[in-house]
This record gives structure tokens, C-alpha cells and sequence, in this order.
């Protein structure tokens, strides 16, 4: 609710949608039924895309022998050595106000890493506070392959940082490999990287996100790899995979080629993938785990980092919608990626929610039909969100169910955050704190949940309890998501210090 309320409040769009869907049910309820079996339409279609995207890719992966899946048995992660092991890597680690521990931890790593040739590059950018990057410099002061750079008042967010990193790379680099500043690396993982992107003359090697589990955090761990499992993987298809800020391995020449880190998008990650894909430069994606990173600690952190995705991506359509330099064919694949975390309830859910405050003023007939589309559409979304995340999770019951109902808990921040991008509205980039708060002591509820909640209580009270029913259960499978959601992130919060190395 907290983070639903401020976009509800800025968004002139939101607003005006609420007085045309208002109007429309008062005045022309016929009008509004129109656009309602559209919107219906539109969740049907894009449920289906998804759907199709993630069979097509097991398909294709299965069949392809030129695939990475095929290449994995035969040469990749240590049958064979790379030809060319003294290709020069600089490693880019851009920081804001991390935890000296959890900083100093990533550089670590990356200095175990086996590979002859690299340098490491740490820039922390705006910190307020000395006391948190002072003791990265010192650590980093006797390191001979280890630079560290303080800048304050360097604009551009993380896109402009990493330009920064690009400048300061020594010039004989031919590859960069971008980490978070809160990832742990295997010792592999330069030259698993250089395999690949050698073997298939690669410009950007992609690997997934993956994050430390204490055996109890696995389902919020799930739910995060579901976007690599059936999205970035699909991306090898037809060469359409996307940057996703972190473990991306690029080739140097191929970052200039495309004019560095400047960007519109606050997924400047994304907006990458996509000028790589301007430039008709060869992506690859890569699911071998070859670093972890930490999870945010709190519930509104987490919300800001999702809604982060959301509204950057959706920014980054619009470059793409406009781009006459890609096929028509990858602009379908690369829409499903992006909108990989975005739902299209908006007509549906404000439909339903204004239906029960004006439903004195509404003919009973169209309201009863109006409720039944909006639940049709609700009931069609989560059927392929639960069809989605059974692939990624290979059926497997338990986990399946709570990573399901884990991304419900988003449906209504996917819905609407993005709707300033539609009105061109720029956004700061909000950054996800790594700094141990436990602020998940109260279960925040949602205003879709409470809002489906009211639509079944007042259709209880005209006796029609099957549509009722058809509203109550999404709203119980949201309250159960948030329920999951903080035991899940109560049991993550561990100090950095007391974690185990990366076991990968």
C-alpha cells in the first residue's frame, strides 16, 4: 500500500482514468463493457505470448545443436581450457552507500578469481557519509590490480558511474564484466565468461542472477529466477537477449560501439540489451550460476527495486517501439522480456473498485456483467502466472504455489507504477538499500487485495456468491503471498559476514 498510494497521487493519467471509468459506468455503461472485453483481450494476448515464449524455448533449446545447452556438455566450465586466456578483463563494481563489509566482501571475490589477467575497478559514487568508504580505500589501498575511486556529485545513477568505470578501464581490456557491489563470484567465472564469448564470438555474455539462500528463503529466490528460466533463456532463440545490470560480460569495442553507459531508462541494463540489439551485436545468455548476491532486507526495499524494473523497461519500449533498426520478429520477443514483470489489469481493477463506490448509481444489469468481465480478465492473468511459474519451477507443488503467490503479491504495483511512462514522465533512479533494517514486523496489506476484498463482500450481499467467490480468492491468494513474502524475508536477513562462500 505504501508505495501504491504515491503513484496513485502523481499520475494525472491514473486520475483521469478514474473519472473516464466513472463517468462511463454512470453514463454509458455499454461503452465501458467495450473497453473492458478489450482489456480482457489485450491480458489474453499477453498471457499467451508469455506462454508461447517459454514452450517455444524449451522446444527450441531441446532441438538446437548449436545452443549453449549443447555446448555446455562439450567444452564450457572447465573440459576445456579457453585458447585465449590472457585476453585482459576489467571488472566494473560501481557503488552507492554499501556497507563497507559487504563491499570489501565482493572485491574480495573477485580477487580469488582464477584467471591471469585482470584489474578491478571500484568506484563508489555520492556516499554521504566518509565512514562507509574509507575503509573500501584502505582495503583496497594495497592491491596492486585493485583501483578505487570516490566521486561526489556524479550524475547519471549507475549508467553514469559505469561510463566513469569505462574511462579508467586500461586501455588493452578487451572484455568488462560488470558486478554489483553486493555479489560474491566464483573463481571460474572469467574464464567460463571468455569460453564463451570466444567460442560464440559473443559481444555480451548474460548470466543469471542468483542470490544466498539459508535453505528457508528459497521461494523469494524462485521467484526471482523465474524471469531467467523462462525469459532470458528464451532470449538465445533468435538472438534477442537482454543486459540484466549484473554478471554481464561485454566486449569492450562492442560498449563504444554503441556510445557507452548514456541512457533514458532507469534500467540502464536493459536500454543496453536493446542498443546492442540496434547495432545487430551477438548477445548470449548463459544459465550456469557463476555469482550470488544478497536480497533486499525489507518488503518496501524489495518494492522499490520491482517497481524500479517495471517502469525502466517500460521506458525502454518506447526506444524499442520507435527502433526501425530491429526486425519485427525480435520486437515481439524483446516486448515479452521486457514485459516480463507487467500486467495490464488497469482498466479491470479500477473498473471493479469504482463499481462498488458508485454501485447505487449503476443499472444492476451492467454492473453484474461489468464484475463478471474484470473477473474473467483477473482469473485469466494469474491462470498463466500459475501455468508460468510451474514451468520455471518444474512443478514441483510446494514451491510452485509460493512463488506464485509471492509475484501476486506485485499485481498491483505491476499495474499501475508503470503508467507514467505513458505521459513521458521521467523517475529517479531509487536504490535498494543493502543495509539491515528489519521493517517487515507488520504485514502490509494491499490495496488490491482490500479492494477485491470489498467487490466480494458487496456481491455477497446480492446474493451472488459465485461471482463473489470469483473475486475473494485472488484476494486470498494476495494476503497468502504477503504472508510467505515476510517469512521469507525475515529469514533471509543474515550479516554479510557470517555468510558462507559462494558455493557454486
Amino acid at each position: 500500500m505504501s508505495r501504491l498510494i504515491p503513484i496513485f497521487k502523481s499520475n494525472n493519467l491514473l486520475i483521469v482514468s478514474v473519472i473516464l471509468i466513472s463517468a462511463l459506468l454512470i453514463l454509458a455503461p455499454k461503452i465501458l463493457l467495450g473497453f473492458l472485453k478489450f482489456n480482457l483481450f489485450v491480458i489474453s494476448l499477453h498471457g499467451s505470448l508469455q506462454l508461447w515464449w517459454a514452450l517455444k524455448k524449451e522446444k527450441t533449446t531441446k532441438k538446437s545443436s548449436s545452443s549453449i545447452a549443447s555446448l555446455e556438455s562439450n567444452k564450457l566450465y572447465g573440459k576445456d581450457e579457453p585458447d585465449n586466456d590472457s585476453s585482459k578483463i576489467s571488472i566494473h563494481i560501481p557503488a552507492y552507500n554499501e556497507p563497507s563489509d559487504i563491499l570489501i566482501a565482493t572485491i574480495q571475490s573477485c580477487l580469488n578469481i582464477d584467471y591471469p589477467n585482470f584489474e578491478i575497478i571500484v568506484l563508489d559514487n555520492n556516499t554521504p557519509n566518509q565512514e562507509t568508504w574509507l575503509p573500501v580505500r584502505d582495503f583496497c589501498s594495497d592491491k596492486k590490480n585493485v583501483f578505487f575511486y570516490h566521486i561526489d556529485n556524479l550524475e547519471g545513477y549507475k549508467a553514469g558511474a559505469l561510463d566513469v568505470c569505462m574511462e579508467l578501464t586500461n586501455p588493452d581490456s578487451k572484455y568488462i564484466f560488470i558486478v554489483d557491489a553486493d555479489y560474491r563470484v566464483s573463481a571460474n567465472c572469467l574464464k567460463t565468461a571468455v569460453e564463451i564469448a570466444e567460442n560464440q564470438n559473443a559481444d555480451l555474455v548474460q548470466f543469471p542472477q542468483d542470490y544466498h539462500s539459508n535453505g528457508k528463503n528459497s521461494a523469494l529466490i524462485e521467484e526471482y529466477a523465474h524471469y531467467f528460466r523462462v525469459f532470458a533463456k528464451g532470449g538465445n532463440y533468435n538472438n534477442s537477449v537482454l543486459a540484466t545490470g549484473t554478471l554481464s560480460f561485454y566486449k569492450r569495442e562492442s560498449l563504444e560501439k554503441v556510445g557507452g553507459w548514456k541512457c533514458n531508462s532507469i534500467t540502464e541494463d536493459a536500454e543496453m540489451g536493446l542498443k546492442f540489439q540496434e547495432k545487430q551485436l551477438k548477445s548470449v545468455f548463459c544459465e550456469k550460476t557463476i555469482g550470488k548476491g544478497l536480497l533486499p532486507f525489507s518488503i518496501r526495499d524489495l518494492k522499490i527495486q520491482r517497481e524500479r524494473w517495471v517502469y525502466g523497461n517500460m521506458q525502454c519500449i518506447g526506444k524499442l517501439l520507435k527502433s526501425s533498426e530491429i526486425s519485427f520478429w525480435r520486437k515481439l520477443s524483446l516486448m515479452v522480456q521486457l514485459t516480463s514483470w507487467v500486467n495490464f489489469l488497469n482498466f479491470s481493477l479500477l473498473a471493479a473498485i469504482l463499481s462498488i463506490m458508485l454501485f447505487p448509481l449503476i443499472p444492476a444489469i451492467y454492473f453484474k456483467q461489468a464484475l463478471t468481465i474484470t473477473a474473467s480478465s483477473l482469473w485469466v492473468f494469474i491462470s498463466f502466472k500459475f501455468i508460468l511459474f510451474g514451468i520455471s519451477t518444474k512443478f514441483k507443488p510446494k514451491l510452485h504455489l509460493k512463488t506464485w503467490l509471492i509475484n501476486l503479491v506485485f499485481t498491483g504495483l505491476n499495474t499501475f507504477c508503470w503508467m507514467g511512462v505513458l505521459q513521458g514522465k521521467a523517475k529517479p533512479f531509487e536504490r535498494t538499500s543493502k543495509f539491515l533494517i528489519n521493517s517487515n514486523k507488520n504485514l502490509q496489506y494491499s490495496i488490491v487485495s482490500l479492494g477485491l476484498f470489498a467487490v466480494s463482500t458487496l456481491l455477497s450481499f446480492t446474493e451472488d456468491f459465485f461471482l463473489a467467490g470469483l473475486f475473494l480468492f485472488p484476494a486470498i491468494f494476495i494476503c497468502s503471498g504477503q504472508i510467505i513474502l515476510k517469512q521469507q524475508l525475515s529469514t533471509q536477513n543474515t550479516p554479510v559476514s557470517n555468510l558462507k562462500e559462494v558455493n557454486l
